[in-house]
């Protein structure tokens, strides 16, 4: 939100989105849950699985994820399965941005069934695409440009570590607060850059794979130095983007 408050010199203060207090992400979902929604969505025991919580809309920049994916999948001989959260839109550029990352998806070595569309896996069933988030691995979040990256504050709100591009949104409402894995800039021409988070992304599949993370969701989820910056992320996010604070602060607005 941008509030107004002096129209002479239009002054602003500016207060993120929250995150709504829900269960689907706050609370934590059962290992049967997780198991069936995983299970639902093609994921088989023994992969891992990426979740990009967006529509397939070119600014979103599915193509990083893709590459991310097929380089783990390639260094760490992992079976990594990347699931698109949300359906995307009915319109000719929509269904043509879609068939454009099916196409790069084979041509970097995916199979059919290793890139998912959520929304086609979940139709009728009684699953949330906002449970997915609790049920993935690792978040990625590559838009080139986001309002205010909703996506990114649910997943701190679900506890996933989270892979998100540096856009003007997260240099603005998460660098200052969060602890982050970050995209290079340029992707793959940022070779060190890249390879470095190739190797942790990477990493981090292996552990939750090696520990069945998913099976026990009461436990730490992500090896010792990266539960520490999840579970700080976390606290940060239900201190500053609650109902609560905004609530103070468009009090302090208002009054």
């Amino acid at each position: 939100y941008l509030i107004a408050t002096s129209p002479k010199d239009l002054k602003a203060t500016l207060i993120s989105n929250i995150v709504p207090q829900r269960d689907v992400l706050f609370g934590i979902l059962s290992a049967e849950r997780i198991s069936y929604i995983r299970k639902t969505l093609g994921i088989e025991e023994g992969d891992s699985m990426l979740l990009v919580p967006v529509r397939p809309v070119p600014r979103k920049q599915i193509e990083l994820d893709i590459e991310l994916t097929a380089d783990i999948k390639e260094a760490k001989a992992l079976n990594v399965k990347l699931v698109i959260m949300l359906p995307s839109e009915s319109d000719d550029a929509s269904k043509e941005y879609v068939a454009h990352l099916i196409e790069k998806a084979r041509k970097e070595g995916f199979n059919d069934n290793d890139f998912i569309f959520a929304s086609v896996k979940l139709k009728d069933t009684d699953i949330d695409p906002w449970e997915l988030y609790q049920a993935s691995d690792v978040v990625l979040c590559a838009s080139f440009w986001e309002g205010d990256g909703n996506n990114t504050k649910e997943a701190i709100a679900s506890k996933r570590c989270v892979v998100a591009y540096p856009n003007p949104a997260y240099r603005i409402h998460f660098r200052p607060r969060f602890k982050l894995s970050e995209f290079p800039l340029k992707g793959r021409e940022n070779k060190d850059e890249w390879d470095e988070l190739v190797e942790a992304v990477g990493g981090i599949l292996k552990f939750r794979k090696d520990n069945d993370c998913y099976q026990h969701p009461e436990a730490a989820q992500y090896p010792e130095h990266i539960q520490k910056m999840v579970d700080a992320n976390y606290a940060a996010g239900r201190s500053e983007l609650s109902e609560e604070m905004e609530a103070r602060q468009l009090g302090n607005v208002l009054t």
